[in-house]
């Protein structure tokens, strides 16, 4: 049988003018007595805020002040303690907790249930922090404050948690859309049903609500008296088929829904492991093509130094062509002189004759030269430029021009080029246009530098990545090691997950499917709590939208610290205690278990069972949810 429960103290903190514990003593109920504007209806509005996990649906504050009709009374007012002298608020702004304590009529068990509330005079509304429940205590009026010599100082949320958690008490705490679980929770504590049935939150709100502003006058039948205080509003049966048709329909629709997810995340897993594997694929290619583009380049570097080597012997060759020809020339010369001394021509004569043909010659061969070195080097170059892979395809009028420029119809240039000039000529009037490839040429050369810059790009990350891991680093994300650069500046204590954590070694094969499932949170910062609202602060102003994470570690739970057997949570081995819960919440999925679909003699050691890693991957993305 489940004990009854009492209610033994109210604590209340900048509650009104109320700064003090209010002690329930003896057995029986309990009469709250004073003259008008003592304060007996703040006690039941403190009692109503607790009860009702702070949900303004249900609250009526100072109920019977209007005989039966709701206040205009607010939370707020009576936080900042609102003076009825009109004189304004008592205080500016301030911090109010309001505590209940409970204890069993044999005294075998006690708790505390209450709420943390923050108001300013220059906000319309209060601000919830928390709903909280303590069992095994009956917190009181010092358990909330700072003695001072003057008064006290009240003490901020997050170090009334931390001061209760290091003297070993566990304190259940809720937020404010949460109210119906902290209630639940609290009903389980202090219902003193014999038959160990749970009250509706709901219907016990909505009578606490009629309880307190009941007027037995207002009662004509049992059926208005349901109606009225036992329901939360009037309701016929039609509009409750309707309703309970609506429910069912929202449940098969959250079904399906819940269904989709798993699919997704399913889907997401698989998409994960596939770009996992197209990224080391890519890498391994690049790293392959990088080793051939090496290799090839030293053997460019050979060819070009032969070719140099060869081009030296050439122009040499042509250096010794060029003397045999003035050679050749000068023997001309002299074999005319001759001549022209045979027929009687003055020596004076012939010497001016030959030095004036020699001029002539040198001037036709240097202008004829220099005109014809650009056209020899355009069609040089468009014939080679055809002969290229990379030249586009589809234009036949440039192709089948370029067919007929052999090395024989060009030739080599030289001091005697063009052979041929009529030849040339022809040619030259017969060159198509050449726009079309030029701006063909222009976008593949764009295309080309911009996937050389990618290439780069991806070339200097994995460069990156792979001086990090052989100086002994871990691979993260350069969000994250801003973060955690910015937290050694502000002298903040932080360090990654992969940093305290590993896989075990016997759990080696599970690495990949860890990975995976952890993604972007493999990285994630473990920050302590009496740092986090500092972290959080400078998180939220530069890092929220980027790939760096961060283990909000005040949220750790005591249950989650311990290590979870037979859990995904198993394989990864540390000696932090919020790492710990965290991995614990990301992995605490079993998978030490057979498919029922498979049995027993029809298990092979090579068929995949819910203890292979793609078996338990496929489970976990499949049914199993994760908050950050």
């Amino acid at each position: 049988m489940i004990p009854a429960f009492v209610l033994r103290n109210i604590a209340a903190v900048n509650f009104y003018l109320y700064a003090q514990d209010f002690p329930i003593s003896g057995r029986g109920n309990a009469v709250f007595l004073g003259g008008n504007g003592s304060g007996k209806s703040v006690l039941l509005d403190a009692i109503q805020i607790v009860m009702t996990g702070m949900n303004r649906r249900y609250l009526d504050l100072n109920s019977r002040v209007s005989e039966g009709g709701r206040s205009t009374r607010t939370v707020r007012e009576a936080c900042l303690g609102l003076l009825d002298d009109g004189e304004g608020y008592q205080r500016d702004a301030c911090l109010t907790y309001i505590a209940l304590g409970f204890e069993a009529v044999d005294g075998s068990r006690r708790c505390t249930a209450g709420v943390c509330l923050e108001a300013k005079a220059s906000l319309n509304e209060e601000n919830v922090l928390g709903l909280f429940i303590l069992e095994g205590e009956i917190l009181g009026f010092a358990d909330f404050i700072h003695p001072k010599p003057k008064g006290f100082e009240e003490k901020a949320w997050p170090t009334f948690l931390d001061e209760q958690r290091r003297k070993g008490r566990e304190v259940k705490t809720f937020q404010r859309q949460k109210n119906q679980a902290f209630l639940r929770e609290l009903y389980a504590i202090i219902n003193a049903n014999a038959r160990g049935t749970q009250l509706d939150p709901d219907r016990a709100r909505a009578a606490l609500r009629q309880a307190l502003s009941f007027d037995i006058a207002q009662i004509t039948s049992v059926t208005d008296f349901v109606k009225r205080f036992l329901l939360d509003v009037p309701i016929e049966i039609e509009t409750f088929q309707a309703r309970y048709n609506t429910w069912r329909d929202m449940q098969k629709t959250i079904e399906r829904v819940e269904a989709e997810i798993r699919t997704v995340e399913t889907i997401r897993a698989a998409c994960e492991r596939v770009m996992e594997d197209q990224f080391n694929t890519r890498m391994w290619n690049y790293g392959a093509q990088r080793a051939e583009y090496d290799r090839y380049g030293a053997f460019i570097a050979k060819q070009r130094q032969e070719i140099a080597e060869m081009q030296e012997k050439l122009d040499s060759t042509r250096s010794y062509q060029q003397t045999l020809v003035e050679g050749i020339e000068q023997i001309r010369r002299r074999l005319d002189a001759i001549k022209d001394q045979i027929d009687g021509t003055p020596a004076f004569e012939q010497i001016k004759k030959a030095q004036a043909e020699r001029n002539t010659q040198d001037a036709i061969r240097k202008a004829g030269a220099i005109e014809a070195k650009p056209i020899f080097d355009a069609l040089n170059a468009l014939r080679e430029a055809t002969n290229s892979p990379a030249f586009p395809t589809g234009l036949a009028k440039i192709t089948d021009f370029a067919s007929r420029l052999t090395s024989d119809l060009i030739g080599i240039h030289d001091a005697a080029w063009p052979k041929s000039p009529k030849q040339i000529t022809a040619l030259v009037s017969a060159v198509p246009q050449l726009s079309d490839v030029r701006a063909v040429l222009d976008e593949r050369h764009q295309n080309a530098a911009s996937t050389k810059a990618s290439l780069t790009k991806e070339f200097d990350e994995g460069d990156r990545i792979l001086k990090k891991l052989r100086s002994g680093g871990t691979y993260m994300s350069n969000d994250t090691q801003d973060f955690l650069a910015d937290m050694a500046k502000m002298r903040v204590p932080a360090q990654s997950l992969s940093e305290v954590a590993d896989i075990a070694p016997a759990f080696a094969e599970w690495r990949a499917i860890i990975e995976s499932i952890l993604g972007d949170w493999a990285d994630a910062l473990i920050i302590e709590p009496r740092f986090m609202d500092q972290a959080c602060r400078h998180f939220d102003s530069h890092y929220k939208a980027t790939r760096a994470k961060l283990i909000q570690s005040e949220n750790v739970l005591a249950q989650d610290q311990s290590l979870r057997s037979g859990t995904l949570a198993e394989a990864v081995v540390t000696d932090n205690s919020y790492a710990r819960a965290f991995l614990n919440v990301r992995l605490g999925r079993s998978f030490a278990r057979v498919p029922p679909m498979i049995s027993a003699r029809a298990i092979s050691p090579h068929q995949p069972t819910a203890s292979t890693p793609m078996a338990a991957a496929s489970s976990i993305a499949s049914s199993s949810r994760f908050r950050a």
